[in-house]
């Protein structure tokens, strides 16, 4: 099983983060210590609900979640031979978002034709349109939500079709 590490730089994070979570875990100890020392035991569950191994436990809780993310941040990948069909012809249902939030202008330019939209809803307009662009042999349908669902084509194969209904359908509040 071969696999490869994308970013291997996060890796070293775990050097400090251990250097850290030991620090700590002494810090501590140490309190606790000294709270099970000088404290009657009556009165130490309202300082504290930790003895040094329910601390230590903890403390490796830690170091153990901190390298998980050390190592989901590092991204290995692992090496397949899997080959991924590609189908010539398919059927996409676009679900647009036809509620009022969709109005917002908080859009990005799109990558094909370097032009800004002027909201979300038409940002998602011409992402649907772009893929109807890129496989013409598709079948397309057409549904937008806002609060109920709105079904405006069945899947059909005519992109000039399913590109009028992207086009004219609006956002809509049920």
């Amino acid at each position: 099983m071969n696999f490869t590490i994308e970013n291997p730089d996060y890796l070293l994070l775990i050097l400090p983060l251990g250097l850290l979570i030991l620090f700590l875990t002494l810090k501590q100890s140490k309190s606790v210590k000294w709270i099970l020392e000088k404290v009657s035991p009556r009165f130490r569950k309202d300082l504290t609900v930790y003895n040094l191994n329910s601390l230590n436990v903890q403390f490796f809780l830690y170091f153990f979640m901190g390298v998980l993310l050390c190592f989901g941040y590092a991204n290995p990948i692992k090496d397949s031979e899997q080959e991924v069909e590609v189908r010539d012809k398919g059927t996409i249902i676009f679900a647009l978002d036809g509620s009022l939030s969709m109005l917002a202008g908080d859009t990005s330019k799109n990558p094909i034709t370097k032009l800004k939209p002027y909201d979300r809803f038409a940002m998602a307009q011409d992402f649907a349109s772009d893929i109807v662009d890129l496989f013409p042999d598709y079948k397309y349908g057409l549904i937008t939500f806002s609060g109920e669902t709105s079904v405006h084509s069945m899947p059909i194969s005519n992109p000039i079709e399913i590109k009028k209904l992207i086009r004219t359908s609006l956002v809509h509040n049920f």
